[in-house]
C-alpha cells in the first residue's frame, strides 16, 4: 500500500498520495499496527511539511518511529529512516542531526538485504552532508564509495540521482576547463547522462543536474547562467519533491538573482529574488532551523 503512495507522489499525483497514506493511518487507528502504519505517518508527516506545517508534519514522523519501536521488527525500519530523517526532520530539526539516522538506516537496510533502502539512505545522507557543510574529501570519498555498491547492486535510479553530486563535489575540489559543466571522473559526458536520464523517466535526477549547476554558478560567480536557470526552473523541484534540497537550491537561485538585479535594474530578477527571499524567511517563521544563515546572507544581497 505504502509502495503505491510513494509512486504516486513520485509520478505527481498528489491526490492519490494523500488519499492511500490517510486511509492507511485511519486503518491503523481503527484496527492496529501492521507493517504500513510508520510509513504512512511519516508519509503523512511530509504532507504536512509541503503544505508549510514544519512542526505538525515533524510530529507525525516522530510517531512514526514510535510504531516501528511497537512492531519490533527491522523490516521496514531502512525505507522508514529515510522517509523520516531526509524528507521530514530537516524542516524542523537540524540538519547535522540526520546524519548518523541515515547511516544507521544504510546498515540495517543492507542487514536485512533491503538494498534499495539502504542505498536510498546513503544517498540521502550525501545530500545532507553537502547541504551542510562535510568536507568535500570526505564527501568524495563517500560518493566513491557508495556509488561504486549501487552500480554492484543494480540500483540505477538512486545512482543517477547521485552521481550529480558526486561530480559536483569533483568540480568544487579540483576544477576543470569549465566547472559548470557536470563532466569528468563520475559522469563522463553531462549530454549523455541528461539524455539517459530523461529517456529512462528520472525527472528528479534531471533536476539534480540542474539544481548543481545553479550551485556552481552561485560559487564560480556565473550569476547571469545561474538567474537564467533559476527563471526557467522556478519552483519545480519545491512542486515534484520539496525535500532539502529546495532549501539549498533556493538559496543559490538568490544569490544569482540578486546578483543580477544589481547588474541590470530588471524587473524579472528583482521580483522572483524578492520572492525567494520572502519564501525562506516563511520557513524560518514556521520552525525551520536550518535557513537562518541563508536569511543573512540573502539579506546582505539584497541590501548591497
Amino acid at each position: 500500500m505504502i509502495n503505491v503512495s510513494t509512486y504516486a507522489h513520485y509520478c505527481n499525483d498528489f491526490i492519490a498520495m494523500i488519499l492511500i497514506v490517510t486511509c492507511t493511518v485511519r486503518w491503523t487507528m481503527k484496527y492496529g499496527i501492521d507493517l504500513n502504519s510508520p510509513a504512512a505517518f511519516a508519509i503523512l508527516g511530509f504532507i504536512k511539511v509541503l503544505t508549510g506545517d514544519f512542526i505538525t508534519g515533524n510530529a507525525f514522523s516522530e510517531r512514526a518511529l514510535i510504531l516501528l519501536k511497537k512492531l519490533e521488527s527491522k523490516a521496514v525500519e531502512s525505507r522508514l529512516t529515510y522517509l523520516v530523517h531526509f524528507m521530514v526532520a530537516p524542516w524542523a530539526k537540524p540538519l547535522q542531526s540526520t546524519l548518523t539516522y541515515l547511516l544507521q538506516g544504510y546498515k540495517v537496510g543492507m542487514e536485512i538485504g533491503d538494498s534499495e533502502s539502504a542505498m536510498w539512505n546513503v544517498s540521502m545522507y550525501i545530500i545532507n552532508s553537502f547541504s551542510c557543510g562535510k568536507s568535500l574529501k570526505a564527501l568524495e570519498a563517500d560518493c566513491k564509495t557508495y556509488c561504486a555498491q549501487m552500480r554492484e547492486l543494480s540500483q540505477e535510479e538512486i545512482l543517477y540521482c547521485t552521481l550529480p553530486f558526486w561530480q559536483g563535489i569533483l568540480n568544487l575540489m579540483y576544477g576543470s576547463e569549465n566547472p559548470l559543466i557536470l563532466s569528468g571522473d563520475a559522469i563522463e559526458c553531462e549530454d549523455a547522462f541528461i539524455d539517459k536520464v530523461q529517456h529512462e523517466h528520472y525527472p528528479r535526477n534531471y533536476l539534480h543536474v540542474l539544481i548543481f549547476k545553479s550551485i556552481m554558478c552561485s560559487f564560480y560567480g556565473n550569476h547571469e547562467l545561474g538567474a537564467k536557470l533559476a527563471l526557467e526552473r522556478g519552483d519545480a523541484y519545491l512542486k515534484k519533491n520539496g525535500t532539502v534540497l529546495v532549501m539549498l537550491d533556493f538559496f543559490h537561485q538568490g544569490i544569482s538573482l540578486f546578483a543580477m538585479s544589481r547588474k541590470t535594474k530588471k524587473r524579472k530578477y528583482i521580483k522572483r529574488a524578492n520572492k525567494i527571499n520572502a519564501t525562506i524567511k516563511s520557513w524560518a517563521k514556521k520552525g525551520n532551523p536550518n535557513v537562518n544563515h541563508y536569511i543573512m546572507f540573502l539579506g546582505a544581497e539584497k541590501a548591497a
